[in-house]
């Protein structure tokens, strides 16, 4: 009976949050949420991950956001990559009502998409930043896990690799420097403009770009339902009885 417990425990758990392909950070997982804000910036090392400008490679940053309490009329820096040379050099942020993507040191944004678009019912945003063997950029931006449909789909540049450019952080809410590099100062909010909002989750993928298998993956591990919680403690409790009764006997 004990065995049985604690395989059917394992199978269920196992559908429910397995995750083969993208990393999560541990900061984020278990309800753990991070306010995030120029004054208080979110860092995640991720300098031994893989993660790099290197040609060829493809990959995808994900992270969660409370939408909610986002006010369309105040900034937001979203989020950005430092690496060994540069500071902001990808990039996404709220402005001026727009989801902003920026890439590569440009003084306006490289891609915009009006948060109008979006209905205010929205209770969370997944944004994925991906970049593909081709070394092309995008932004798609997934509204409560629904990963069939996006509500926002930002293209960016083009051939984008520098070779030997390792990443070090992924940033959230701000930058750790003092600027983001060159021109991206006058797209990105400042530290000091940058309005506090709540990171629900993050990951990243290397090697390939996320799935939307990869992704729903990362929703029910990152955001997980009330319901799946209560199945897994629901499959423990049943677990942990079955092994007293097997004791006691």
């Amino acid at each position: 009976m004990k065995t049985k417990f604690l395989t059917a425990a394992a199978l269920i758990a196992g559908t429910a949050f397995a995750n083969a392909d993208v990393v999560l950070w541990e900061d984020t997982l278990g309800n753990k949420s991070l306010t995030a804000s120029g004054t208080s910036v979110a860092s995640w090392d991720v300098s031994s991950s893989g993660l790099t400008w290197t040609s060829g490679t493809a990959e995808s940053v994900i992270f969660t956001i409370d939408y909610s309490a986002i006010d369309s009329t105040k900034s937001y820096a979203l989020f950005s990559i430092k690496d060994i040379t540069y500071n902001g050099l990808t990039s996404a942020a709220i402005s001026g009502g727009n989801i902003i993507f920026e890439n590569w040191n440009d003084s306006t944004a490289t891609a915009t998409s009006a948060l109008s678009g979006i209905s205010s019912s929205v209770s969370n945003l997944t944004f994925v930043v991906s970049r593909n063997s081709s070394n092309d950029l995008t932004c798609a931006v997934y509204a409560d896990g629904n990963f069939d449909t996006t509500v926002a789909s930002l293209t960016g540049k083009t051939n984008q690799s520098f070779s030997g450019k390792t990443w070090s952080l992924l940033n959230f809410g701000g930058t750790t420097e003092s600027s983001y590099f060159g021109n991206v100062n006058s797209v990105m909010p400042a530290n000091s403009n940058a309005q506090a909002f709540t990171l629900l989750g993050a990951g990243y993928t290397v090697g390939s770009v996320a799935t939307t298998a990869d992704l729903n993956s990362y929703y029910s591990q990152a955001i997980p339902e009330p319901s799946a919680f209560g199945l897994l403690a629901g499959l423990g409790a049943l677990a942990l009885a079955g092994t007293r009764r097997r004791h006691r006997k």
